[in-house]
């Protein structure tokens, strides 16, 4: 039933995308394009710019643990808690709100606050979550609310953190890189997601459930040191945005791949 329930909503975000009529303009015909050659620009461009590579960094540590300690947390519950379906169903449905409220408030925090103060304690946030699933004590009850303590946090400080993070690289790249900056951060993202996984499994058989999630909890937390001293938590605000011509200094990246593949 959940799964059905979850293809529905796939099914309402296709006819969501369907119904919009924003039109595009065409993009212009480029000559042939070497995808070797435009990963390496999109990499080049990452990695020299101190913002850009501070975030997918920051990024791939991120996702690294958010997958691994959400995947381990099913087994400890399960295995180690013997929790219901119906309570971890809850307790994860908590950080679906924890990310919601922080989409929504991101904006006004943003405008109160420098964004590089946000910004690190919205990621300060998603990295110290896990401590509170590995230092729950006491009766389940008592428990379970740090549980959906933990996962709220770490969502709330995820849907700020998102809305910054998001800006940041549209404002540091221009639109002709914009395709290739994508990829590599969404490469750097998911492939930050797919080790973490595969760390899950390796730990968990070394260490068990608790011991694993505890070795995640402080490999996410010792994250932080690096948040602390990354240049983009002391900006106070958006910085200028580079002009086109700027990705010219970028080997390859010539007017024969200047359109933008998103």
């Amino acid at each position: 039933m959940a799964l059905i329930v979850d293809a529905v909503s796939y099914a309402v975000s296709v006819t969501s995308l369907l119904l919009i009529r924003t039109p595009e303009p065409r993009p212009q015909p480029a000559a042939k394009r070497h995808a070797l050659t435009e990963l390496r620009d999109g990499l080049r461009w990452v990695l020299r710019d101190r913002i850009l590579r501070a975030l997918a960094l920051i990024g791939f540590c991120c996702n690294f643990s958010m997958v691994t300690v959400w995947t381990m947390f099913l087994l400890y519950g399960t295995q180690d808690l013997h929790l219901p379906s119906a309570t971890l169903g809850g307790i994860f449905a908590t950080a679906s709100v924890g990310g919601l409220i922080g989409a929504v408030i991101s904006r006004r925090v943003i405008k109160r606050f420098p964004l590089g103060r946000v910004y690190l304690v919205a990621q300060s946030a998603l990295l110290l979550g896990p401590t509170l699933i590995v230092t729950a004590a006491g009766p389940q009850p008592v428990m379970i609310g740090m549980f959906v303590l933990s996962f709220f946090t770490t969502s709330l400080g995820l849907g700020v953190a998102g809305v910054i993070i998001v800006s940041l690289r549209q404002t540091s790249t221009p639109q002709s890189m914009m395709g290739r900056m994508t990829a590599v951060f969404r490469t750097l993202l998911f492939g930050g997601g797919a080790l973490g996984g595969l760390s899950t499994g390796l730990l968990a058989g070394q260490l068990g459930a608790k011991g694993a999630l505890t070795a995640a909890a402080i490999g996410s937390a010792s994250v932080v040191i690096g948040l602390i001293v990354s240049p983009v938590s002391r900006l106070h605000a958006l910085p200028t945005a580079p002009k086109e011509t700027a990705a010219a200094h970028v080997p390859h990246a010539g007017q024969r791949s200047s359109s933008a593949h998103r």
